[in-house]
């Protein structure tokens, strides 16, 4: 990769989560705590537009430099949403690429609630606003899965891990989240996943403080789905499986 292009990115990554701190300090506080990775792929995962593990954020280089300003900014508040919703805790078993279609369409819509702008071809169905990704997840596999029984191509099984060839040409959408691992690039054991939860849901509370002390209120569907993270209705052991 060129180093001036990812010096370039890197530049640009850091001016749109300043701007975040300034403009959307929840994000901001939380996005500050995970690292900046500047790729086009990642332990053998492409990254075509952006990703986060939920430790990290990965940005194409190309790709977030040909976003204006406001998309950038926008991009990475929808990263980040990814990792406040605890998207990269909560697939389980679930295929990847359905997985990802719904968590963005949950994300997007969050996202638009809160005034800041989505991309023109940002997945956004008028039909899951509020909905929880599980629940986008479910509709879209039961329209998928009708589809092949009607003798559409639908998207099959799909691949369980990003990088696979897909069968049709799609929009490309903004990012991707991915599984969280441990350092070896491992799935995390059912416990590690409880305790990542119970860590995610100390750095919401800490953003939420940073949000709070900055003088700004949460729009209402935005704090209930920040919430069902920081206050589950079970434990997590439970939760996860």
């Amino acid at each position: 990769m060129d180093d001036g292009l990812k010096r370039e990115a890197l530049k640009a990554v850091l001016r749109a989560r300043y701007r975040c701190i300034m403009q959307a300090p929840f994000f901001g506080a939380l996005a500050m705590s995970m690292e900046i990775v500047i790729c086009e792929e990642y332990m053998g995962k492409p990254v075509e537009t952006a990703a986060t593990d939920g430790k990290r954020m990965f940005y194409n280089p190309g790709y977030f430099l040909s976003l204006t300003r406001d998309e950038q900014f926008s991009l990475v508040i929808h990263e980040t949403s990814h990792v406040a919703l605890a998207h990269h805790l909560r697939r389980g078993r679930r295929n990847f690429e359905l997985w990802n279609e719904a968590t963005d369409q949950s994300v997007n819509w969050l996202i638009r609630s809160t005034g800041a702008p989505t991309g023109e071809h940002w997945l956004c169905d008028q039909q899951y606003k509020g909905w929880s990704a599980e629940r986008v997840y479910g509709k879209v596999e039961s329209e998928k899965e009708d589809g092949e029984a009607e003798g559409g191509s639908g998207s099959g099984g799909g691949n369980p891990d990003p990088g696979g060839t897909p069968t049709e040409k799609k929009v490309m959408q903004p990012g991707e989240v991915w599984d969280a691992t441990d350092e070896t690039g491992d799935p995390l054991t059912p416990s590690a996943r409880a305790e990542a939860m119970k860590d995610l849901a100390q750095d919401l509370s800490n953003a939420d403080v940073v949000h709070k002390e900055a003088g700004n209120s949460s729009e209402a569907g935005y704090e209930r789905s920040i919430n069902e993270v920081m206050s589950p209705s079970a434990e997590w052991s439970v939760l996860l499986t």
